[in-house]
């Protein structure tokens, strides 16, 4: 406990003990109560307030997320994906940290949540891309490239396809920001929402 949250429990206690001894005293002819029971009642009023005072909670602040954060967190996810995933979705993968790492230079403010784009471009590198490739490289190999899901497709074709889609939407992002085409972040935008709520395969 801080020297200050100490401080402001003291005094509350101490403002509940006063006022009851006071409500007591004025209370006196009505309520009659000895000296015992005067203080026993001011030392309960004191620790209930000593307790039940909070301190107000400091707000934790995050260090910013930097284009460095995002960048390592994108090489970390290759690293970790050359080996168990085929060359196809590596590249497809590769493409896709490209696109984010040449956009990040015309971001101001990556932890900037009233951004569409921006707030797009960080949910899909820190959170969509490696959570969707690590749910599906849980699935075994044999699984993942021999069993049909859907549409006479396996996950391996699923996720190969989702990557693409992912892909060209990460260059599309990309364009549109360099050139400050608004409207055409906000298509980009409602396309990648709908992606993220409908793909419900490898994402928990």
């Amino acid at each position: 406990m801080t020297g200050k949250a100490l401080a402001k429990r003291l005094i509350w206690g101490f403002i509940l003990a006063a006022v009851g001894v006071a409500i007591l005293y004025v209370l006196r002819n009505v309520f009659p109560a000895n000296a015992y029971v005067v203080f026993g009642i001011a030392i309960a009023l004191f620790l209930l307030g000593f307790f039940l005072a909070k301190s107000k909670k400091v707000e934790q602040v995050l260090p910013p997320i930097t284009a460095s954060d995002v960048q390592a967190k994108l090489d970390a996810l290759l690293d970790r994906i050359r080996e168990p995933a085929s060359k196809a979705i590596y590249a497809r993968v590769e493409s896709i940290r490209n696109s984010i790492l040449q956009t990040l230079p015309s971001i101001d403010n990556l932890a900037d949540n009233t951004n569409k784009d921006v707030y797009l471009v960080r949910k899909v590198a820190l959170e969509y891309l490696p959570s969707t490739l690590d749910n599906y490289l849980k699935i075994p190999y044999n699984v993942r490239r021999g069993q049909v899901l859907k549409d006479g497709k396996t996950a391996h074709d699923l996720m190969l396809e989702q990557l693409t889609l992912l892909d060209h939407e990460m260059k599309g992002i990309f364009e549109s920001i360099t050139k400050q085409e608004t409207d055409q972040l906000r298509v980009h935008g409602r396309y990648l929402e709908q992606l993220f709520e409908k793909s419900d395969i490898f994402v928990n």
